[in-house]
């Protein structure tokens, strides 16, 4: 989809559901627990971790990365990443 030359927005969820594999962090699923799901696929090379600091979720995103075999981008409520057609991050904005 990425290349069909598309703007593509996610907020929160909308964000994690955009890769090939999501992060749930524990602090939101009923569970408590680290969960990493199935996206939609547009990028691959990362997984994103939302409401960072207000969750105060740095542990949890690197037992997390510990699962998984690419990085967890942390995201705070006003962060954006801006990618390539090919979904590779061409900047990071907070």
């Amino acid at each position: 989809m990425l290349n069909k030359e598309a703007k593509i927005i996610g907020f929160s969820a909308g964000a994690l559901l955009l890769g090939e594999k999501v992060y749930v962090s524990p602090n939101d699923n009923s569970d408590h627990q680290i969960k990493i799901k199935n996206g939609l696929g547009l990028f691959s090379q990362f997984l994103i971790s939302v409401h960072y600091d207000s969750w105060n979720d740095k542990a949890n995103k690197d037992r997390a990365e510990e699962l998984v075999n690419v990085p967890i981008i942390p995201l705070n409520d006003h962060s954006c990443l801006v990618l390539d057609k090919l979904g590779n991050i061409i900047e990071k904005i907070d």
